[in-house]
Order: C-alpha cells, then structure tokens, then sequence
C-alpha cells in the first residue's frame, strides 16, 4: 500500500510549535514523524501567527524563525498559471477574504498530490472546493 506524501497548514504548524496549544502533542508528533513539505505561505503564516498572539503566548521573532529552520520540510510552490485558475475556483465558489489562503494552501498540496493535515475545521469547505485530500487531526 501506497500513502500520499504529507503537508500541513499553519494551524498544525503553530500547535506543534506553542506548547500552550490543546493539540500540541499531536501536532508535535504529526510535524515530526509525517509533514515532509509545506507550501511557504504556511511558514508566513505561522511566523505571523506565534510573534502576534497575546504576550502570554507570543514568541520571539528569532526564536520562530529558528524553530520553521530547524524544520527543514521541502517547500511546495504552485506554478504561477495555476493562481489565476485558484482565483477563478475560488471565485466560482464564494470562497474570499482569508479562506483564500486556505485555498492557496490546499491548491498546493493538491498540486503536488499531498495529503494536507489541519486543525482548522472552518477550512474545510475550502478543502472541499479545491479538492484536496485532506485530514483533521485532534
């Protein structure tokens, strides 16, 4: 039996890297031992995410960038035509402001044909429109 190669998304990423989260320690173990490539915007989305939450859970910006370097996951990049056709997707379906993101990110993971893992349950009808094969972990 074959498995599908694994990315994430930037809610897996900042539980496995806050150890305040609910899913730490799945997420944890699901960075460490399954995601092998992530598409860049998550790594942005990350960084931005733990150097902006309130000061009892921010972190360092350095100290961020350190942690998303010591992951080394590939990075998975959508060819540029292929943006244009995502905003048509997503325009077709009513899907815009931030779950445009989501969008970017499952259309990548679709793309290179991907598993993509997330915590985020309000991504999933953004998952759904794009197609990807995806897994909510808890």
């Amino acid at each position: 039996m074959t498995t599908s190669p694994v990315s994430c998304d930037s809610s897996v990423l900042v539980a496995a890297l806050g150890p305040w989260h609910p899913a730490h320690q799945v997420s944890r173990a699901a960075a460490r031992t399954r995601v092998t490539a992530v598409a860049p915007h998550v790594l942005t989305e990350t960084f931005a995410t733990l150097t902006r939450l309130p000061a009892s859970h921010r972190a360092d910006p350095a100290t961020v960038l350190a942690a998303l370097e010591a992951l080394s996951y590939r990075m998975l990049t959508l060819p540029a035509k292929a943006h244009l056709d995502l905003l048509r997707k997503l325009t077709a379906d009513g899907i815009v402001g931030g779950a445009t993101y989501d969008g970017a990110i499952a259309a990548t993971a679709a793309h290179h044909r991907h598993l993509l893992l997330s915590l985020d349950r309000r991504a999933e009808r953004t998952y759904r429109a794009i197609g990807v094969d995806y897994e909510l972990i808890s």
